[in-house]
C-alpha cells in the first residue's frame, strides 16, 4: 500500500483498500490521540520516485475537527482526509478514518516518523508478509469477502504488526511542516 498516509499527511482514500490492515471499529481514539501538528498547520508532501529520493507531490493544511485531523491537499490532488495520531516511542501510529466501496466506515493504519527534514510514512500493506503466520500467531483476522485485507485483532496486535512495518519497509511518503 504505496503511500498510506497522503492527502495531507495521509493518503490513503484515493487507493483501493486491498492489501491493508485494516478495522471497522477504530482501535484508538482522540482520548488516546496525539496532536503534534497545530491547527491549521500547511506541509510540502513529497513521493518516493524511481530512484530512491523524493518528488513533490502536493501541498495542503492539517486542521482539527472533533478531535480528528482534517487534512486537505490543494492543487491537481486535491482531496480530503480524516485522521488520528497515537504517540508510538518517537513514532506515531495513523489510523485514517475512510469509507469502503460499500460506503460503510472503515479504519486504515500506517505510521509517521520523524526524519528525513519531516515525517516519513510508512505504508503497511499486509500482504508484503505472510498472512497466514500472522493470523497463527493471532496477530489479524479476515473478513469473508475481504481476505486480502489484514484486521489487526487488538491495539498491542497493530503495535506488533507496525514494528515490523518500521524494521522492513521503507518510507512511502515524506511531509514537511512549512509556514
Amino acid at each position: 500500500m504505496r503511500k498510506v498516509l497522503s492527502a495531507a499527511i495521509v493518503t490513503l482514500i484515493a487507493l483501493g483498500l486491498s492489501g491493508c490492515f485494516v478495522s471497522d471499529k477504530p482501535l484508538f481514539d482522540t482520548k488516546s490521540a496525539a496532536y503534534p501538528f497545530a491547527d491549521g498547520t500547511h506541509y510540502i508532501q513529497y513521493f518516493t520516485d524511481d530512484k530512491g529520493g523524493w518528488k513533490e507531490h502536493g501541498r495542503g493544511t492539517v486542521t482539527i475537527k472533533d478531535g480528528w485531523y482534517f487534512a486537505v491537499n490543494k492543487g491537481e490532488h486535491a482531496d480530503g482526509m480524516y485522521f488520528l495520531l497515537m504517540a508510538w516511542g518517537r513514532n506515531y501510529l495513523a489510523e485514517i478514518k475512510t469509507e469502503n466501496d460499500k460506503k460503510q466506515t472503515m479504519y486504515m493504519y500506517g505510521v509517521l516518523s520523524p526524519g528525513g527534514g519531516g515525517f516519513l510514512e510508512y505504508g503497511a500493506e499486509c500482504s508484503k508478509f505472510d498472512p497466514a503466520s500472522l493470523q497463527k500467531k493471532g496477530l489479524i483476522t479476515y473478513k469473508p469477502g475481504e481476505e486480502d485485507n489484514c484486521h489487526p485483532t487488538s491495539l498491542a496486535a497493530l503495535k506488533t504488526l507496525m514494528g515490523t512495518v518500521l524494521a522492513k519497509a521503507k518510507p512511502d511518503n515524506k511531509y514537511v511542516v512549512v509556514k
